[in-house]
């Protein structure tokens, strides 16, 4: 139907009290005028709809807990799959370098840690551009950064990186537009 059990459960609930109300009261025949039931009908008419509710209200909480049940499932999934992911991105090879739309960086990897010498705790916060591309070729830098966010295609370029001890490096970056907060 279209209520399902929940429906039934508020429609019946109620209609139980009315029904045991009116058997113990006698005012059955205000409510229904034509009706010349004796009370034991009407108690036994109150305890057939107080059983339907108690059983509607039982398969509500069944559903209930299934819906529960189901959702714990999904986050124990969600969990164990963002556990894979920081996993694979502690131990991928490659620097791994997440900037938010401003080039603040927010992710920062070993890998990244050992190409360019600066710890996460000193990367993550600053701007990438600042930190380590030399100031004649930042424009290169932000074209980059300006074309990755126009699309959700990945764009390549090479370009010269600083290390925390100064020295220049050549690095190769793929710009990948994650969309999402920030």
């Amino acid at each position: 139907s279209k209520y399902g059990v929940k429906g039934a459960t508020v429609a019946l609930l109620p209609m139980a009290g009315v029904m045991l109300w009116n058997s113990l009261d006698g005012s059955w025949s205000q409510i229904w005028p034509s009706a010349s039931f004796p009370r034991v009908v009407t108690v036994q008419l109150f305890l057939v709809v107080l059983s339907v509710s108690g059983l509607a209200f039982a398969a509500l909480l069944r559903e209930r807990a299934a819906t529960l049940e189901r959702l714990s499932t999904i986050a124990n999934h969600q969990r164990d799959l963002a556990r894979l992911l920081e996993v694979q991105v502690e131990r991928i090879p490659l620097g791994l370098v997440v900037l938010d739309r401003s080039g603040i960086i927010r992710e920062w990897n070993p890998a990244a840690e050992a190409i360019f010498g600066f710890s996460a705790r000193d990367a993550i916060g600053q701007a990438l551009a600042d930190r380590m591309i030399p100031v004649d070729r930042r424009h290169l830098f932000t074209r980059l950064q300006d074309e990755s966010t126009k699309g959700d295609r990945s764009v390549r370029t090479i370009t010269p990186a600083m290390r925390h001890d100064g020295a220049t490096l050549q690095i190769e970056w793929n710009a990948t537009p994650l969309r999402g907060e920030g």
